[in-house]
């Protein structure tokens, strides 16, 4: 009889921790799909991105290389770190090393302007120039 009596008892716990399990199922499944349907918010911050993106004046280059002549088939070529192009045609080029015939010149910035007839080297901008 005790035995009979246990079955019950363990038949009984079994059942609530089964209908504990299905409970705690439906919540988290219930959860998981209001987050779905809440994907919504993420599709605009999507498109609010690409309509930035359309909107941006500037592109950013990375590893920018500009061939520059000066006097007569004189060349500086012109690395650098990073680069911004603005739709005006003003260059915007980081950490840069300018080698060429005559010298080196390295710089934090190099800022060109009037479609590439200004060109001034700004953060401490260091000179070596060779005497031919």
């Amino acid at each position: 009889m005790n035995q009979l009596h246990q079955i019950r008892k363990n038949k009984k716990n079994t059942k609530i921790i089964f209908r504990f399990c299905i409970l705690f199922l439906i919540l988290s499944s219930s959860i998981f799909l209001f987050y779905i349907m809440d994907s919504n918010n993420m599709v605009l911050n999507i498109v609010e991105y690409k309509n930035f993106k359309k909107k941006s004046n500037s592109k950013i280059m990375s590893n920018p290389q500009i061939h520059f002549e000066y006097d007569d088939s004189n060349f500086y070529k012109i690395t650098g770190e990073s680069a911004k192009y603005h739709n005006n045609g003003d260059i915007i080029v980081k950490k840069v090393t300018a080698n060429g015939n005559n010298g080196n010149i390295k710089a934090q910035q190099l800022d060109v302007t009037n479609n590439g007839n200004i060109i001034i080297f700004t953060g401490k901008p260091k000179l070596e120039f060779y005497n031919n």
